[in-house]
């Protein structure tokens, strides 16, 4: 990691994670450093501009060619883009306005763009260094964090890549001070998304916070892990159900049999060159104790529940922590305003660095413990991107800060459990709480089904605040029913045909996911009328009924 040998996707992180394996000789002196510089780096190094060089050579194959015979300056950037980290800055119109990382890759393309010859090894070559350099320097950052938050050595190896992340955030909160009381401690939970599920995790959390009257980076970061796992302890009933399903499927596939399969040829092949192995040697020594450890592995396959990585991501996205590529909406999700809060390329990003830290072997075998932490990593990223969202919307909706303080603290009071998810019982309850207008019994639930952007059956708070601006201004479902009468049903606004909709019993879930245009047209097959036929010569008592 600090070598800047990182993997950027899985194939890649098996191919160091293979690489750095130690020789037997090395196993149990440990690695010297000329051992580590002369021998693993080169060979990671390798391995990695060799696979690189791959997915390129495969990505320009086709690429077109310029009259003079060179690639086109656009499909090399595309080509680098498969081989550099997820995270690295975007390249710009203007060099000036460039990071100095995208500049240095501006360079790199422009020279394999106008030079004769291209060589697609000497370009993966260029781009291996300047990944590398990445790394580096954002390996140096942490240690420079590590020294700067007075951290230990192994709760700097805990928090892995999320130290700048943590850091970011504790800095914003603490305003710059270096330390948290306990009501900020409890702020930057909130901020991260480390939050509570249930009534007993959010009282187990406040004695956690109890216990201390003043936080450092370092004593923080250790009392997030142990929320984490408070949180990763209770049981999720549907979840566990998903992943013993596909953990079943995945047992029975071919490449579960094959992967069986491989595994006793290897056993067998250790224990015969264990059995010819010199008795007592080095070597004999060193193969036993690799012909265990593969053992273990195969005992631990075996008796434990596993997933693959493609299991992992459906299991994810049915959660809805991830995105579908498609965009459908046939899954639930979290989205604010209609949004996604990730798009599908970020939260693949995000996913991808979380691998880093919870299978950096590349195993892409996963148990439920495992599935539960990556859950929960995914959902803490979601939570502070939405908070960013969030406050950008707020500013836009004019309210003041006495005003959103008095709403978040309404919404805090019907969220008993800190989901912070209104129910639609709840959402009634609030707006009879702040004497919000109701023109109808029915609005409510219009208006609730409006707002319910991803159909989960609840609202966040930027939702609810939507709809306050609604209420506000009575518009949509909150608007007096007085209001000039509209002769086709074709041009009735969205809240209108749902109202129509609900007093007519017609199921929310019937209409979920439905245009306006296919609304009005529901709503003119209940009444028997056309969609844009005049509505009063029409409708009769026969109809209505």
């Amino acid at each position: 990691l600090e070598a800047g040998l990182v993997g950027n996707d899985a194939p890649e992180r098996r191919l160091v994670a293979w690489a750095s394996k130690a020789p037997a000789a090395w196993q149990e002196e440990g690695v010297s450093f000329e051992e580590f510089a002369g021998k693993i780096v080169p060979a990671c190094r390798q391995a990695l501009v060799h696979a690189r060089q791959e997915k390129m050579q495969k990505a320009l194959a086709s690429a077109p060619r310029e009259w003079t015979g060179r690639i086109q300056r656009s499909r090399l950037f595309e080509a680098a883009r498969l081989v550099l980290p997820i995270d690295f800055p975007e390249t710009g119109e203007e060099v000036e306005e460039m990071s100095p990382p995208s500049a240095v890759l501006c360079e790199i393309v422009k020279q394999f763009s106008e030079g004769d010859g291209f060589s697609v090894s000497a370009f993966a070559v260029d781009l291996q260094k300047l990944s590398e350099e990445w790394y580096r320097t954002l390996a140096e950052h942490r240690r420079e964090i590590q020294q700067e938050m007075d951290l230990d050595e192994e709760t700097f190896i805990m928090v892995g890549t999320e130290l700048q992340h943590l850091d970011a955030i504790f800095y914003r909160v603490s305003d710059g001070k270096g330390f948290l009381d306990r009501e900020e401690a409890e702020k930057l939970f909130d901020e991260l998304g480390v939050v509570p599920h249930s009534l007993m995790q959010k009282r187990k959390t406040l004695g956690f916070l109890n216990e201390q009257h003043r936080y450092d980076f370092s004593s923080f970061v250790k009392l997030v892990d142990r929320i984490r796992w408070l949180i990763l302890t209770q049981e999720d009933q549907q979840l566990y159900s998903s992943f013993l399903r596909m953990a079943s499927e995945s047992s029975k596939s071919v490449h579960a049999a094959t992967r069986r399969a491989m595994r006793r040829i290897k056993l067998s092949t250790l224990a015969k060159c264990a059995e010819d192995a010199d008795t007592g040697g080095s070597l004999q020594q060193h193969l036993e104790k690799e012909l265990k450890q593969e053992a273990d592995l195969q005992e631990e396959e075996e008796s434990e529940q596993l997933i693959n990585y493609n299991q992992l991501v459906t299991l994810l996205t049915e959660a809805a922590v991830l995105p579908e590529q498609s965009g459908s909406s046939t899954i639930r999700r979290r989205r604010l305003v209609g949004h996604e809060v990730m798009s599908h390329v970020k939260a693949m990003a995000t996913l991808e660095r979380i691998m880093q830290d919870v299978d950096p072997a590349s195993r892409q075998l996963f148990t439920y413990l495992e599935v539960r932490l990556v859950l929960q990593r995914l959902r803490e990223f979601s939570r502070v991107e939405s908070r960013s969202v969030e406050e950008k919307h707020i500013k836009e909706m004019g309210f003041t800060s006495d005003q959103i303080q008095e709403l978040r603290a309404l919404f805090t009071k019907l969220d008993p459990h800190g989901t912070g998810l209104l129910s639609e019982v709840q959402v009634e309850l609030a707006l009879q709480s702040l004497g919000v207008h109701l023109p109808h019994e029915a609005s409510p639930a219009v208006a609730f089904h409006i707002f319910d952007f991803d159909l989960s059956g609840s609202i966040d708070f930027l939702e609810f605040l939507h709809m306050m601006v609604m209420a506000r201004r009575q518009e949509g479902p909150f608007k007096p029913l007085e209001t000039p009468s509209v002769t086709t049903l074709s041009k009735l606004e969205r809240c209108d045909l749902l109202l129509l909709l609900t007093v007519m019993r017609v199921p929310a879930s019937r209409v979920d996911g439905m245009t306006d245009a296919k609304l009005a047209q529901e709503v003119a097959e209940l009444l028997n009328v056309g969609v844009d036929q005049e509505l009063t010569p029409v409708i009769t008592g026969r109809n209505l009924r």
